[in-house]
Order: C-alpha cells, then structure tokens, then sequence
C-alpha cells in the first residue's frame, strides 16, 4: 500500500505479477478491500505511527516487522514509572508482544532523517494479556488519566466530566504513571461498573 503516486508508478513497474499493489492512504484503505494477510512489513510514516498500529492490531494478523521513530519505539516497551511510559505502552502491552530487534542510524537513509528509527517486531496476541469489559472505555481511560500523568488517580477521576468515582476503588491514591497494565484493566473494570450502576 502505497500513498505516493510517483512511487507507486516506480514499483508498478518492477514488482512480480503475483503482488497486489494498492495506491491508497493506509489510514483509509478498510482491511475489507484487500485481501487477508497473516505477515505485515512497512517502514511507516513516523506521523501515523499511533493511529496505523493499533489499526493494524484491530486485525488478525501473525507478525509485524515495523520501523518506527526510536523515541516511539521506546514508548511501546516502556516499564511502568519510566519517563517513557504512556498509554501507547499499556495499549500494546495488552494486545501484543513488542520486541525492539535493532535501532537504525539515519544514516541507512536516503535522504537521511534526523533521528534514529527502531526496527521492532510485533506479535499479537491470541487473546488479550488480561480481562478489559469493554476495550473503548479501556482505551478511553488510558487516554484521559495519562493526560495528567503524574497526579493521582483519585485527583483526575473527580475533575473529570465522563468519568465515575468513588471512594472503593482500587489504586485511588496511586499516581497514573506507576499504575501496570493489569492495574489499568482493573480499574477500568471497576469505573465500567461504576458507569453502568448510576
């Protein structure tokens, strides 16, 4: 799946018969047009980085081999209380195993960009790494706690405007960035629960 027209005319040109050649933006392109897949390789564009993944983790698919922006990449495999800890890594920590095989000078470019890129290797998992009631309100809750990191999660949950709170729950008084992925699918079990109780 090519964007560019110029290229795509370039490759048309010199790749196989048997290799289907889509020039489309992939953040529009539904996986219903073209045909199944079980192995993804891209060199992506750093600015979709995000959006494509977990795109591309909405499918089923086998392996991915991916090259991202190393900052990024270092975000996907993040520890908790890391400076690079974020949503992005208690996202892929729940849906995949995240390697990170080798970083890339820019120099392996043309032209050369001006910083280092990550090769990383992704594979999904057959089920997710831990019980979540509802994905887009799991999503939803990574989202809307990371925005204030470093607070506690009692402080963000009772100035938020969507979001349930009461004083039961679990991990209220630790703050966002020391919370593991499991932590995060229990607590938004809990404030699931919450929501639908009121």
């Amino acid at each position: 799946i090519e964007l560019d027209s110029s290229l795509y005319t370039f490759l048309s040109q010199r790749i196989s018969e048997n290799v289907l050649l889509i020039n489309q933006d992939i953040m529009k392109v539904s996986w219903d047009e073209i045909p199944s897949f079980t192995k993804v390789v891209a060199n992506l564009p750093f600015q979709i980085s995000s959006p494509l993944t977990f795109k591309l983790l909405e499918t089923r698919f086998e392996k991915a081999v991916l090259i991202y922006q190393k900052e990024f990449a270092d975000r996907m495999i993040a520890e908790p209380g890391s400076k690079d800890y974020s949503r992005l890594s208690v996202g892929i920590a729940y849906k995949a195993a995240c390697k990170i095989h080798k970083d890339i000078p820019s120099s392996a470019f043309s032209p050369p960009p001006k910083v280092t890129s990550s090769l990383i290797e992704l594979i999904p998992f057959k089920n997710p790494l831990f019980h979540v009631i509802d994905e887009s309100f799991f999503f939803e809750v990574t989202k809307q706690l990371f925005t204030h990191r470093r607070k506690q999660i009692k402080t963000i949950l009772k100035q938020s405007k969507t979001l349930p709170y009461s004083e039961n729950l679990k991990y209220k008084t630790q703050r966002v960035e020391q919370l593991s992925p499991q932590e995060f699918g229990l607590l938004s079990n809990q404030l699931y629960h919450l929501m639908q109780s009121r």
